[in-house]
């Protein structure tokens, strides 16, 4: 019988990685091990069985193209096993994975200037990866500001792009946009994120005019207007 429990937390990308890096997660677990005696023809094998458990540090990161780097060390916290057997210690493990069903991305993060023209969607600024961050200080003076919570992984994120790309033209608001990585980081506890597409409208004064949750385009051009965007 095995049993465990564990606990992750995305951490903030170093600057030289973020780039290259969607995110980067540390991990612990601990894991308990109950093995009963073998058997051999019905007699009981004596050099087998035992109880193990463990805690297991580790740190992963994923890239944007969705392929993932892990590595991890096993420390034993108790051993007592039956008889003579060979048993280790310490262990460490790396390894890699690739999703092959990730669907090919567009660059968020081509150079774009900060003024208040509006981009595509998949160029606008993306000011946070993760970390916490301050929306105010990105807000575009003297225009009406979109925040967007998105995520990678979310289908509506992705599949509302043309029509909220067509609606930041039409408008000529400014977009910028926060990568909420796994969805458990800084930024989404910071702002009480727990769904995506999320959007902070601000006025062109700088004042907080709305928060929703949505995937209708609709929506969101109704608290552009309320914010005072055309």
């Amino acid at each position: 019988m095995q049993a465990g429990v564990s606990v992750s937390k995305a951490i903030p990308t170093p600057g030289f990685l973020k780039k290259a890096v969607d995110v980067l997660a540390v991990r612990a677990r601990l894991h308990g091990v109950l093995s009963g005696h073998d058997e051999d023809r019905g007699v009981r094998v004596s050099n087998t069985g035992g109880q193990w458990l463990y805690v297991i540090p580790s740190i992963s990161l994923t890239t944007r193209h969705g392929t993932s780097y892990f590595v991890q060390l096993q420390v034993p916290l108790h051993q007592r096993v039956s008889g003579g057997q060979l048993v280790s210690n310490y262990a460490f493990t790396t390894g890699v994975s690739f999703d092959l069903t990730r669907p090919k991305r567009v660059s968020e993060t081509a150079a774009v200037n900060p003024g208040t023209v509006a981009v595509p969607v998949s160029q606008a600024p993306v000011i946070s990866r993760g970390e916490e961050v301050d929306l105010k200080a990105h807000v575009v003076a003297g225009n009406v500001t979109v925040f967007e919570f998105y995520a990678d992984w979310c289908h509506v994120c992705r599949s509302i792009e043309p029509a909220l790309g067509s609606l930041i033209a039409d408008t000529g608001v400014a977009l910028r946009r926060i990568n909420i990585g796994n969805g458990r980081t800084e930024v989404t506890r910071q702002y009480g994120v727990t769904a995506t597409p999320t959007f902070h409208v601000y006025t062109a004064a700088g004042g907080l005019s709305s928060i929703l949750t949505t995937g209708d385009v609709k929506l969101v051009q109704e608290a552009i207007e309320k914010a005072g965007g055309r």
